[in-house]
């Protein structure tokens, strides 16, 4: 007991000064539970550890297939001082998610069609960066949670090529806006440490909205 007290005391104070989130390796085999059961961790495999879940000792975690889940903290082992990998995106996993029937009725409650505007996300169509973010003050409560834990999993779509073109078409005051959106601390996560993320994986894009950190 005590062992495991001064493991997690060890962790907590690595990422704290690395930030919410940290690249790590895993320590074993492992089948996540919770809404992502079915996802398998490999031992040895890289893995981006995130902040505790609901404030326990059980950490959403992300590997570079794109497959999420939530572990525990001794299934990986941080690894300190390295930059993490950039996210990849499951686009099914986001349609499965975003289109359900639960999501369907709030939609409806707000008069937007959510599952049309991921599709065209997803899809990469005309405009569909612009219809998506122009949904921020129209949606609320659980369906402006839902858009925001969308955010960076839409983002993480694009490639840094794609994300400029569209940042160029913006004004100042709509890239403030998106700006501040992504500092939002609804929105912040999984990406808190946003400003490295975008140097490292969207350099192109971040000379533009550096600016307006």
């Amino acid at each position: 007991m005590k062992k495991i007290l001064i493991l997690c005391i060890l962790v907590i104070s690595i990422l704290n000064a690395n930030g919410q989130e940290s690249l790590a390796r895993m320590k074993m085999d492992y089948v996540s539970t919770e809404e992502n059961a079915g996802i398998q961790f490999h031992k040895g495999e890289f893995i981006v550890i995130f902040k505790p879940y609901n404030e326990k000792n059980t950490w959403a975690v992300w590997n570079k297939d794109g497959g999420c889940g939530y572990l525990d903290t001794l299934a990986f082992q941080i690894i300190p001082g390295k930059p993490i990998f950039k996210l990849k995106s499951n686009p099914h996993l986001l349609k499965k998610t975003s289109c359900n029937h639960h999501t369907r009725i709030l939609s409806r409650q707000f008069k937007i069609n959510y599952c049309r505007a991921i599709k065209r996300v997803i899809r990469k169509r005309s405009d569909a960066l612009t219809k998506f973010f122009d949904l921020i003050p129209e949606v609320d409560a659980a369906l402006a949670t839902i858009h925001a834990r969308d955010t960076w999993t839409i983002i993480n779509l694009y490639t840094d090529d794609e994300l400029n073109i569209w940042l160029k078409t913006l004004d100042t005051n709509r890239l403030k806006q998106f700006m501040g959106y992504l500092k939002d601390g609804s929105v912040a996560y999984p990406i808190t440490r946003y400003a490295e993320y975008l140097s490292l994986y969207y350099p192109k894009s971040w000379t533009i909205l550096k600016d307006f950190k």
